[in-house]
């Protein structure tokens, strides 16, 4: 957990030197949904621990989710823990 809040806290400084990655809409939503995807890549995480480690939104974090499953990046479940979240993971291969 440490390392993706490593990872998260990486990907959201600024270049040396250089502007924000994703300075406009359409880079910025490509580099939101690539650190999201680097995120589930590593564990089975809540949208909510998304949110949290990459200080989007947790709209955002839906929508992004919902686009990485649509085109079959990832896979939405809910835990069987008690407090039953709703955690994404990468679909396994065959």
């Amino acid at each position: 957990m440490r390392e993706q809040e490593e990872l998260a806290a990486e990907a959201r400084n600024v270049p040396e030197g250089g502007a924000p990655r994703g300075s406009n809409q359409s880079g910025m939503r490509a580099h939101n949904e690539r650190l999201v995807l680097s995120l589930v890549r590593r564990e089975a995480l809540a949208k909510s621990d998304i949110a949290r480690m990459t200080g989007l939104s947790a709209q955002t974090v839906s929508v992004i989710m919902r686009a990485l499953e649509r085109d079959g990046l990832c896979l939405l479940y809910t835990s069987p823990s008690p407090r039953d979240r709703t955690r994404s993971r990468m679909p396994s291969s065959a």
